[in-house]
């Protein structure tokens, strides 16, 4: 029977060696055995025991880690989605909003344009009444000037003649 601790054990499995059959450097890990003894059967099976217990413990505390490490993740893109759902939700809100709001303006410059178009029809209207009712009283100015620069040739013509 080879009687190996799981040290050597993983060693000789690694490096594809024959099999040490004893653990010569066993005194470096067991304290109790620094006087150059020899370990019994049941201190080997007792240390394995140990070291399998130890690696147990440690691969269960390492897949704890993991388990809340990726817990957290799952959590945070939870979170993460559901604050980039309320995002989308106020940012479509907001483009409904905005889409009311220039359908809005669009009918109301379309009202504008409108009026200004019916001002303007209005104004041009005004001014032709106005310049024709001008160029009315143009002429009535215009003949009763004539008339009255006739009068005053007639006058001046007439005071030279006497």
């Amino acid at each position: 029977i080879v009687s190996l601790c799981l040290l050597c054990f993983f060693v000789a499995s690694n490096r594809l060696t024959e099999p040490i059959r004893t653990c010569d450097h066993a005194v470096d890990f067991s304290p109790h055995l620094k006087d150059g003894s020899k370990m019994t059967p049941e201190q080997r099976l007792d240390r394995a025991e140990r070291i399998l217990i130890t690696m147990i413990k440690s691969g269960r505390r390492t897949r704890s880690e993991w388990r809340y490490k990726i817990n957290s993740l799952i959590d945070a893109q939870i979170r993460h989605e559901e604050e980039s759902r309320t995002r989308s939700a106020k940012i479509d809100e907001q483009l409904r909003e905005v889409a009311a709001a220039q359908a809005q303006n669009q009918k109301a410059m379309a009202e504008l344009r409108e009026s200004q178009r019916e001002s303007i029809a209005e104004l041009r209207e005004s001014q032709r009444e106005s310049i024709a009712e001008l160029k009315e009283s143009q002429q009535v100015t215009d003949k009763a000037l004539r008339t009255f620069i006739e009068s005053l040739r007639k006058s001046r013509n007439s005071n030279y003649t006497d």
